[in-house]
C-alpha cells in the first residue's frame, strides 16, 4: 500500500463489450447484511462495461452526459453514454493519459497526457478539438480557473546543464494558445483561490507559496514561517484561508509533528498550527466549517506497519479545536452531507473510522471492511458512503471490494468490483450511477 494511490484519488477529483469482472455476474445483487436500509437493498453492480487497458482517471461531463474514462495503457479515452452505459466512442490522445478535468467555460473535456507531455482537448460532440504541447519532462495536474476560463497544468523541465525549471502551463480556453508561469522549485500541487481568484501553487523545495495572478500573470512569492515541504492545498470558503500541509516538519518543531499554515486572502501567513507528524489530506465539514486534517505518520521500517492515524479539527478561527485518533494507515477523509460525519478509511485496520461532525468524537465502533479501506465516495441518491479498498496490495492484481455504510453508520453491504487497483470515480447525477475504474481489468463498474 503506497502513498501514491492515494494520491491519484485526491487528484481526484470527484474523476465496448461488457467485460466481467472475476466473480462477479452482470447485475449480480451484493450479500446483504443485517439492518439493511430499504434504500440500499438495491445496491448493485449493474454492469461491468469494458473499456481501453489499464483505465484511471473517471470523468461526468453534464454538457452531454457522457463518462469519460482515460485508458491511460492504450493512449485513448472511452467515451460512455450515461443513458445506456456504453462505449460509444474511442478516442486516440497522447501516450499515458492520466487525468481528466471538464471545462465548465467551453465544455470541454481536457485529458493530460503523462507519457506525451501534451495535453488533449475534447469537444461536446466526442472530437478533438487540439492537442496541446507542453514543454516538459513531467506534468503534474491541471486546475480549472472560473475568472478566465483558462486550464492551468503544472510541470517541471529540465534546463541545461543541470537546472530543473518548474512551470505553471496556462492554456486559453478559446485559442489553446499556452502562456508559461514560472514558479517556485518542487512546485507539486495548485489550487484556486476564490476570494483573490489567483492560482496557489505549493513549492516543495522551495519551502513557499508562489501566487499567480490570474489576469497578469504575475507571480508573489509567500515564504513559509515554519513548515517544510508544502504539499496538499485547501480553502476555506467560511474565512477565505487557503490551509497549506506541510509534509515535513518545522524548524521550530520536532520529528514528531507536522504543520499547517494558514494563507490569508491578503497573501500573509496569519497562522502556523502544529499537527501529528505527515499532515497527508485535508477535507472541510460545510456543516461547521470546520477543516479535518489527516496526519499519516510514517510506517515502522521493519514491519511496514503504520501507526495509528490522527485527525487535527482545525475551527475557523484558525486553533485546532480537536485531535482525533483513528486507525492505521489513515490517508483521505470524506464528508457526508446526510448524517454531517466525517468517514476516515483506515487501510492497515480494515475499518473505517466515523467522526461526529458536531462532537468531534468518534461515533461507535470502526466499521469493518474486507480489503484495505482508502476512500470514501458519497452516493446522493441513496444518501450511503461508499467505502472502497485498494486490491493491489500483494503487488498482484486481486478483485477489489467496496463497502456500503448508511446513514446509521452501519455496514450494509459489501460488492465485488473488477480487479484493481482502483483508478478513478465519477457520479452522474442524472442516472445516478456511480463509476469506478479497474486497472487491471480494463473495466469500469457501473454502480446503482
Amino acid at each position: 500500500m503506497g502513498i501514491a494511490f492515494a494520491v491519484i484519488f485526491v487528484l481526484l477529483t470527484l474523476s465496448s463489450a461488457s467485460a466481467l469482472a472475476a466473480g462477479t455476474p452482470v447485475g449480480a445483487r451484493a450479500v446483504s447484511h443485517p439492518g439493511m436500509l430499504a434504500t440500499s437493498a438495491a445496491i448493485s453492480v449493474v454492469k461491468n462495461v469494458g473499456v481501453g487497458k489499464a483505465p484511471t482517471s473517471v470523468a461526468y461531463d453534464p454538457s452531454n452526459k457522457d463518462i469519460y474514462v482515460a485508458d491511460s495503457g492504450a493512449g485513448k479515452v472511452s467515451v460512455i453514454n450515461g443513458a445506456t452505459n456504453l462505449v460509444v466512442k474511442t478516442l486516440t490522445v497522447g501516450a499515458q493519459p492520466e487525468t481528466l478535468l471538464y471545462n465548465p467555460h467551453n465544455a470541454r473535456m481536457y485529458v493530460l497526457n503523462l507519457g506525451s507531455d501534451s495535453v488533449t482537448v475534447i469537444r461536446s460532440n466526442n472530437t478533438i478539438a487540439a492537442t496541446v504541447p507542453i514543454s516538459a519532462i513531467s506534468l503534474f495536474n491541471m486546475v480549472y480557473d472560473p475568472a478566465n476560463g483558462a486550464v492551468y497544468v503544472l510541470s517541471y523541465a529540465f534546463v541545461p546543464p543541470s537546472s530543473i525549471l518548474y512551470n505553471l502551463s496556462k492554456i486559453n480556453p478559446t485559442t489553446n494558445a499556452v502562456t508559461k508561469i514560472t514558479v517556485g522549485a518542487g512546485a507539486s500541487s495548485t489550487l484556486y483561490d476564490p476570494a483573490t481568484q489567483d492560482l496557489v501553487v505549493a513549492d516543495s523545495s522551495a519551502n513557499e507559496l508562489s501566487i499567480v495572478n490570474s489576469s497578469t500573470n504575475a507571480v508573489t512569492t509567500v515564504t513559509l514561517l515554519t513548515g517544510k515541504y508544502p504539499a496538499s492545498l485547501l480553502y476555506n470558503p467560511a474565512n477565505k484561508d487557503v490551509y497549506v500541509l506541510d509534509a515535513g516538519y518545522g524548524s521550530k518543531g520536532t520529528a514528531k509533528t507536522g504543520n499547517v499554515s494558514v494563507l490569508s486572502s491578503s497573501n500573509k501567513i496569519v497562522a502556523t498550527l502544529k499537527v501529528a507528524k505527515l499532515p497527508i489530506s485535508a477535507t472541510l465539514d460545510p456543516a461547521s466549517n470546520e477543516v479535518f486534517v489527516v496526519s499519516l505518520g510514517s510506517p515502522n521500517a521493519t514491519t511496514g506497519q503504520y501507526p495509528n492515524g490522527v485527525v487535527s479539527v482545525i475551527g475557523p478561527k484558525n486553533t485546532v479545536v480537536a485531535t482525533v485518533k483513528v486507525g492505521k494507515e489513515a490517508f483521505l477523509s470524506s464528508y457526508d452531507p446526510a448524517t454531517q460525519d466525517m468517514y476516515v478509511p483506515c487501510a492497515q485496520s480494515n475499518a473505517t473510522y466515523v467522526i461526529n461532525g458536531t462532537t468531534n468524537v468518534l461515533v461507535g465502533s470502526p466499521i469493518p471492511s474486507k480489503q484495505y479501506p482508502v476512500v470514501g465516495l458519497y452516493d446522493p441518491a441513496t444518501k450511503d458512503m461508499l467505502v472502497f479498498g485498494d486490491s493491489n496490495t500483494t503487488g498482484k492484481p486481486q478483485t477489489t471490494n467496496m463497502t456500503v455504510i448508511s446513514t446509521t453508520n452501519t455496514r450494509l453491504t459489501t460488492l465485488i468490483l473488477g480487479k484493481g487497483p482502483v483508478g478513478g470515480f465519477a457520479y452522474d447525477p442524472t442516472n445516478l450511477d456511480a463509476y469506478c475504474s479497474n486497472e487491471a481489468a480494463a473495466t469500469v463498474s457501473v454502480i446503482h
